[in-house]
């Protein structure tokens, strides 16, 4: 959709289009696509201007990722890439150059929370920055210093670095995705935004189907989502239905409906509340099972679990914290009759 508005514009207008086929996110975002740049590059229909300067990284960096796409080329991994220069920038980078020539390569023989060797080195290096370089970061807004890693080590890092004070421990404005969308959803459970963000990680086709009949119809979002979405019968669909996670979401979906007088007597909008109310449980469970299991809870986990349990009391005060009887009151005979007959 992207692409297309941007051909809209430039039938009128003369536009800049800037990227980098490159670039992490054509890998990471769902539907992202390299296709659309490089159809625009191979046009014909733009004047081509390079940026082959890097302005974050020293030399040895540099080098190093030309050294990795040199050989990808070879082993013809990279077909239909775009071909750019890819230089370090020697007036702001030279220095760093000189100062730090090579790449360090550091073994550990474990690494575990109670054994966090990657943390204590990283802590090190960080306690090592000159503060003048630190103050000039912190003046041009960067960060003094970048930890990128994937979990566990990511996170097992993180946790030693909150626990000696080098870094605080993530704000509670500082959510999710799809905790986003859940806050949405708690202040309006109508809000289109917060839905097309849940569609947009659970399920992107039927997303796609019903933004396209509010538009064709007027109606709002959540008038028109399935069932199966609000009542927990989505989950899997997702993943195996047969997991313990998805057995015990689902029983709490039913326990809460059945605390509000059966699905009959619920809205949609409780409907798709008592969904979130029990996915946030389920996690906090397993959170719970998690400290029980090491006899403590980390700085990092205990304030996630302060939140999440925040946002399910606000959940579940939104959709009553008291069993609602069910209206099973049987109906005059006579009355009965009479509407049968009129109805004939």
């Amino acid at each position: 959709m992207e692409a297309g508005i941007i051909d809209l514009l430039a039938n009128k207008n003369s536009i800049v289009v800037a990227g980098d086929d490159d670039q992490a996110l054509y890998s990471q975002l769902r539907d992202a696509s390299w296709d659309h740049i490089r159809a625009r590059y191979l046009s014909g229909h733009y004047d081509i201007f390079e940026l082959p300067f890097c302005m974050r990284c020293p030399e040895v960096i540099v080098g190093a990722v030309n050294d990795v796409i040199a050989k990808a080329r070879k082993d013809k991994k990279l077909q239909g890439r775009i071909e750019k220069p890819f230089r370090y920038f020697e007036p702001v980078k030279g220095e760093d150059s000189r100062r730090f020539p090579k790449i360090e390569l550091v073994e550990t023989t474990v690494q575990r929370t109670n054994a966090n060797y990657f943390g204590r080195y990283i802590e090190q290096c960080i306690r090592a920055i000159p503060p003048e370089e630190v103050e000039l970061a912190q003046k041009k807004n960067e960060p003094a210093a970048l930890v990128i890693g994937s979990n566990p080590y990511r996170r097992q890092v993180e946790e030693h670095l909150i626990a000696v004070g080098l870094v605080k421990a993530a704000k509670q404005d500082e959510l999710t995705t799809m905790q986003q969308a859940y806050e949405l959803l708690n202040e309006d459970p109508h809000s289109n935004l917060g839905w097309r963000i849940i569609f947009s990680v659970e399920d992107q086709s039927m997303g796609r189907r019903i933004v396209c009949e509010t538009a064709e119809t007027g109606q709002r979002l959540s008038d028109l989502i399935p069932s199966r979405v609000t009542n927990g019968s989505l989950l899997p669909s997702i993943t195996d239905g047969r997991s313990a996670w998805v057995r015990r979401c689902k029983d709490v979906i039913e326990m809460h409906v059945a605390d509000m007088g059966g699905e009959m007597n619920c809205s949609a909008a409780e409907r798709s509340l008592v969904r979130r109310a029990a996915v946030l449980t389920v996690e906090l469970e397993m959170l719970e099972a998690r400290f029980a299991a090491v006899g403590q809870a980390t700085a990092v986990d205990l304030d996630l679990y302060i939140r999440a349990s925040g946002n399910l009391r606000r959940l579940l005060e939104a959709v009553g914290l008291h069993r609602r009887a069910r209206d099973v009151t049987s109906p005059n005979p006579l009355d009965y009759a009479a509407a049968r007959e009129d109805a004939a």
